[in-house]
């Protein structure tokens, strides 16, 4: 399929594809806001002031709710909380992973959160941030620690980007940008569980002093109990709604045929009483 949505409509998740393996949440952007085709847990807006609410947008890879470059306190929007999100840094191994694509350069040393769960207070099991020592790196948190700063030029403009934190062991962790291994870092990945923890979108629900970059975000996702690998990362780059079915893809697949077969592109010749006329569909 590639990075670009291959359809408007709602897909569901398939279950029998390997990705999908300790997979608990699945907020998908339907171009309103996410879905989590985990759960049918519907998204939350929670901060509607434009700038930083952008609404719905279109891009190249997609439409979906964008945020504006803004100061805020309360983040964008949230999905549904449940006893698997609230638990999963407890224990290792655990995944997290969101793609996005940013339209500016986020600010200098900005408190910019993109993906993260979190309380209603301070607590934040994971995070995806952007631009907390300059304006072309990511940065990934575990487990309410420190911020573990990619190398710089990990960040592009206009570009889809795939950011994908795993904890391996309960002090040991691999961070991945755009499928490639980028940072190995020596962290604590594990503590107690986070009663109420929602995934949230563009910032946390209650914390002043964010920064809100310009963007959209076309997928978050966590995986409880697994830690996803090399090959695994590179795939949910480079193809990351290969678990997906669309509604159209079983419409076709019922016809035993595609699109470019329902709707060719061919030429013929139509005979006229003085002359004749050329004439192609498709």
């Amino acid at each position: 399929m590639g990075q670009k949505k291959p359809w408007n409509s709602i897909p569901r998740i398939n279950w029998a594809h390997p990705m999908t393996r300790g997979l608990i949440s699945y907020g998908y952007d339907v171009g309103c806001g996410p879905i989590d085709l985990v759960t049918g847990g519907q998204r939350t807006i929670t901060n509607s002031t434009s700038p930083p609410f952008g609404g719905t947008k279109s891009s190249k890879y997609g439409s979906g709710l964008a945020s504006i470059t803004g100061s805020v306190t309360t983040g964008l929007y949230t999905l549904p909380s449940n006893a698997n999100i609230n638990n999963l840094v407890v224990a290792s191994p655990y995944s997290f992973a969101c793609g996005l694509m940013l339209t500016a350069t986020p600010g200098s040393a900005s408190f910019n959160q993109v993906f993260t769960t979190c309380d209603a207070t301070v607590n934040t099991p994971i995070m995806i941030g952007v631009a907390s020592v300059g304006t072309d790196n990511f940065w990934f948190n575990f487990a309410n620690g420190a911020n573990q700063n990619t190398a710089a030029g990990a960040l592009k403009i206009n570009t889809f980007q795939t950011l994908l934190g795993v904890a391996l062991t309960g002090t040991t962790a691999a961070c991945y940008v755009d499928g490639v291994l980028n940072l190995s870092p020596a962290v604590t990945t594990t503590s107690g569980s986070v009663p109420t923890s929602q995934p949230a979108f563009f910032g946390l629900r209650s914390s002043a002093g964010q920064n809100m970059p310009s963007g959209f975000i076309y997928y978050g996702a966590l995986w409880k109990n697994r830690a996803l690998k090399a090959p695994e990362a590179r795939l949910l780059h480079d193809d990351p709604y290969c678990f997906l079915i669309y509604p159209e893809d079983e419409m076709f697949a019922e016809l035993g045929t595609s699109a470019i077969q329902i709707f060719p592109v061919t030429s013929y010749w139509q005979s006229q009483p003085e002359k004749s006329l050329v004439a192609s569909y498709g």
